[in-house]
């Protein structure tokens, strides 16, 4: 993720990882102690971070950047 976009924080890093889990926004909601909309807005700014478009799913990006 770093070679992305050296500049994530240890919370984007930590988020990324949830998603890179397989955690719902509803799970990453509940185990972080965040509302469920926060999630959505803190995906779109890892989107965002990441230079992705809107469309792009986190899950799918996450899965293909970790193959081998």
């Amino acid at each position: 993720m770093l070679k992305i976009n050296s500049n994530l924080s240890r919370s984007d890093l930590a988020f990324c990882a949830l998603i890179w889990l397989g955690f719902s926004s509803k799970e990453i909601a509940q185990s972080i102690s965040m509302e469920h909309r926060s999630v959505q807005t803190k995906k779109y700014r890892i989107r965002k971070k990441l230079n992705l478009e809107s469309e792009t799913d986190l899950y799918r990006f996450f899965r293909s950047i970790s193959e081998p």
